[in-house]
């Protein structure tokens, strides 16, 4: 039943970009949402992306003779590999075992697909192309997950719609402290959703203002507002305060590229908005404190960050362990439940936990620095068309928003982390490059 509702998004989505004259490869991005469901193979899942990667594979060696990025990129992933050979040594030599040399085979493949997909990024129009793609996969979804938690509200039930099961179908899940369960979409945890939807809300941030089609600028602002709360629905704090971060940064990236004018008329629009909110706020006294009081109840019974399963206490008790054990080399990825009974909730210490200090450090060092090269290099190239800027500013607000989100989940192969990292290294626009 679950597959239902996945082609509804999908549907969705396809209407949305109907006429729009789209390359196929784009819409990869349309099933990287379907996470946790694919075909499972010795106990791993071949996603639908996946299986999608390998017509871009077969496009990819047909045009290989002529086409100078795909070798640039065949290179690129032959020292990738050598990379993460590393890794596969590491889990020999620490005696993780097949666990966390399935966990590094994941993040291979998906990487892979990638390099795939950006080798076939040449032309000038791509970035547009990508930008219409995420913003209706993003829309599409979260029409769908909106539907979803209505019905469960209202007491409907139907296949696929939610489980108490974490492995089980459903775009719910039921937990018994939590009446109306969290929003988990297509992923196994309702604190990856975030990823799936942030992109292309800094997308449409930072393109509304600049689009001249109503039609379109239209789209972006429903965009923002069903997915925002589909991630309230999540009933996840990590993924608030990514909304609010990522909103705030994707903001400040446009003010910055306006000229003054526009930016003196927008900051008059936000200051009438605030004020009007604060009159409405006023004059509504009555219902002011039961709506804040009933927010606020959502999560009073969650785990502070200091209590015993509050995140900081189990980062401490993960960092204890590598200290522990062997802070060179890692325990494993994905071993730490072994020794804690927990995960670590947190991507990017379960990457030092699992591969040493040093190697996982390394890690995380690559992908801090891959927004702060491309906005450097943003900053340095004459811009010659403010549309494809402006995406390549919501591009690195949503990586930003990507990467604090996954502070508060284990979830190494986040698909949309490595697709857009991999996307941000790779765009080539001619309208970019200095003459």
């Amino acid at each position: 039943m679950i597959w239902i509702w996945i082609t509804l998004a999908c549907s969705i989505t396809c209407f949305q970009l109907r006429n729009k004259n789209i390359s196929w490869y784009h819409y990869i991005w349309m099933l990287l949402p379907i996470d946790m469901y694919g075909i499972s193979i010795s106990n791993v899942n071949i996603k639908p992306y996946m299986l999608f990667s390998f017509l871009i594979l077969l496009k990819v060696l047909a045009s290989y003779k002529n086409n100078l990025s795909v070798r640039y990129n065949v290179r690129l992933v032959i020292t990738l590999l050598s990379i993460f050979s590393v890794l596969f040594c590491i889990d020999i030599i620490n005696g993780s075992g097949f666990l966390s040399f399935k966990q590094h085979f994941m993040v291979i493949i998906i990487i892979l697909c990638a390099l795939l997909y950006v080798s076939l990024l040449k032309r000038d129009n791509d970035l547009l192309q990508i930008r219409q793609v995420i913003v209706a996969t993003a829309l599409g979804y979260g029409i769908v997950f909106f539907m979803a938690m209505q019905m469960n509200i209202q007491g409907i039930n139907v296949g696929g719609l939610s489980t108490s099961f974490r492995m089980s179908e459903g775009i719910i899940l039921k937990f018994v402290d939590i009446t109306q369960g969290r929003l988990r979409g297509f992923f196994i945890d309702p604190n990856v959703v975030v990823t799936g939807f942030i992109v292309a809300i800094a997308i449409s941030i930072c393109s509304f203002p600049n689009e001249p089609k109503f039609s379109v600028r239209n789209q972006y602002l429903l965009t923002i507002i069903i997915c925002a709360t589909d991630l309230y629905y999540t009933e996840s704090r990590a993924a608030l305060m990514t909304l609010s971060l990522t909103v705030m940064l994707s903001l400040g990236a446009f003010f910055k590229n306006q000229q003054s004018r526009k930016k003196i008329t927008l900051y008059l629009g936000i200051i009438c908005l605030t004020v009007l909110i604060l009159i409405i706020l006023v004059t509504n006294i009555n219902w002011n404190p039961v709506f804040f009081k009933s927010l606020i109840a959502q999560y009073e019974n969650r785990s502070a960050l200091n209590d015993e399963y509050g995140r900081i206490t189990i980062w401490k008790n993960a960092w204890q362990v590598l200290m522990n054990n062997n802070s060179f080399l890692g325990i494993g990825q994905g071993r730490i439940p072994y020794y804690t009974y927990r995960d670590c909730h947190n991507t990017w210490l379960e990457w030092i936990v699992g591969n040493g200090i040093v190697v996982g450090s390394a890690i995380v060092a690559t992908f801090i620095s891959v927004p702060i090269i491309f906005y450097q290099k943003c900053q340095k190239i004459k811009i010659l068309r403010n549309d494809y800027y402006s995406i390549c500013l919501g591009l690195v607000c949503g990586f930003i928003g990507i990467f604090t989100s996954l502070f508060s989940v284990s979830n190494i192969s986040n698909s949309y982390l490595i697709f857009i990292t991999f996307l941000l290294i790779s765009i080539r626009v001619p309208s970019f490059d200095k003459k």
